[in-house]
């Protein structure tokens, strides 16, 4: 094998990936938060999102009927947990609910946080 043709196989090898390129080569997956909606909101909340324990959405004030885009992507592999949350600036922060989210095919997905006053849905993508 010649010099030249080494140097290209060496090239070959170490490319820079993006974290979702290498997220897709090591068996991993993108969770993309696309937007959320309000069918019902408590006045009283100031909604924000996490996914594994990273905020990918809010603290924002929804009011009834409102729809706010997102956009946010995180890498993961296996599984991960998109939790709703109220932000209390007193009292402590109020869990409203969450979902499990698996690498499943690329295709649009919804979660939902449903109690007493308040009625949200995210809606994401895995890919």
């Amino acid at each position: 094998m010649s010099t030249i043709d080494k140097m290209t196989v060496n090239e070959q090898l170490f490319t820079e990936l993006t974290p979702e390129e290498g997220a897709v080569v090591e068996g991993g997956a993108t969770f993309t938060l696309h937007s959320v909606y309000a069918a019902k909101a408590d006045k009283q909340d100031d909604l924000y999102l996490k996914f594994n324990g990273e905020k990918v959405f809010g603290v924002t004030d929804m009011d009834n009927y409102d729809y706010k885009l997102a956009g946010k992507s995180k890498t993961f592999h296996g599984w991960g947990r998109l939790n709703f949350y109220d932000d209390d600036f007193w009292s402590g922060d109020d869990y409203l609910g969450g979902k499990w989210i698996y690498e499943s095919p690329a295709y649009w997905h919804r979660a939902q946080a449903t109690g007493k006053g308040y009625d949200y849905t995210a809606y994401y993508s895995v890919s």
